[in-house]
């Protein structure tokens, strides 16, 4: 056995209280391997939706600008063709 402190006593660990022990560090361990090596991919996740969040708010506005530029483009024309009407072009 083991001694514990400086009383001198052994400690007796049971096989079975062992055999758990051993089973949760290596348990432990197992987790702590897994975290350190894909850890990131918890955090990956959030900027993953951050980033399709601001892909999509890129897209409507660029819709909405695309939309803008066809107005001005239909105004311009329109402002040429009553121009050209009066004899200004």
């Amino acid at each position: 056995g083991r001694s514990c402190g400086s009383s001198g006593r052994y400690v007796f660990i049971p096989p079975a209280g062992f055999r758990r022990a051993l089973r949760f560090l290596a348990a432990v361990y197992n987790w702590q391997t897994l975290f350190f090596e894909n850890g990131t991919a918890a955090f990956e996740r959030d900027d993953k939706r951050a980033h399709n969040a601001k892909g999509q708010r890129i897209k409507q506005l660029e819709e909405k600008l695309q939309k803008k530029n066809e107005v001005v483009a239909e105004l311009i024309e329109e402002h040429v063709q009553l121009r050209k009407e009066l004899g200004e072009l």
